[in-house]
């Protein structure tokens, strides 16, 4: 992305807001297909821009008509499915595949990893059994006390008798 349609006060193309915002969005070939079927169909706008009025940018208010006339098509209710939370979509995609947080920052053009998990750290799965099995491998070597083994509770690791512990160590 090198270019973004600011609408105010006429439209017009100009720098992404962040130099992070500048940024090579990796498509898989379905979607680059779609997006040459549409350039096809319709020719490119403006400047080369994909959603346009003819000779024209689209402005907000035909833009947003066209969205909700989308929804309906779709077959979703009108009204509160934002455009904007296709932004959302991606990212949550990128983190449900297993995307690093630099990777869904670089993707989405946050100008820092830490944007990325101030709106999205709730998205990433939880680590508590990569925690206990990160202990348990470095406790592995423990001088025969037993506590690489020691049971968690919700852990998948095994658990043992409790007379199988060394003195003072006591299952949880």
């Amino acid at each position: 992305m090198r270019r973004q349609l600011v609408s105010k006060p006429t439209p017009q193309l100009a720098e992404p807001k962040t130099r992070a915002s500048t940024r090579a969005v990796p498509a898989p070939a379905g979607v680059l297909a779609e997006i040459a079927r549409h350039l096809q169909e319709h020719g490119p706008g403006p400047q080369g821009v994909l959603l346009h009025d003819g000779a024209r940018f689209t402005r907000d208010n035909a833009f947003n008509w066209r969205w909700r006339r989308t929804q309906a098509a779709s077959g979703l209710n009108r009204g509160p499915f934002r455009y904007h939370w296709l932004r959302h979509a991606f990212a949550s995609a990128l983190i449900s595949a297993g995307c690093s947080v630099k990777a869904v920052a670089d993707a989405m053009g946050h100008q820092s990893p830490s944007i990325t998990l101030s709106t999205y750290a709730s998205l990433w799965p939880g680590d508590e059994d990569r925690i206990r099995s990160a202990i348990a491998a470095a406790w592995a070597d423990d001088g025969g006390f037993g506590l690489a083994d020691t049971p968690h509770p919700g852990s998948t690791l095994p658990g043992r008798p409790r007379e199988a512990y060394a003195p003072g160590v006591h299952p949880v």
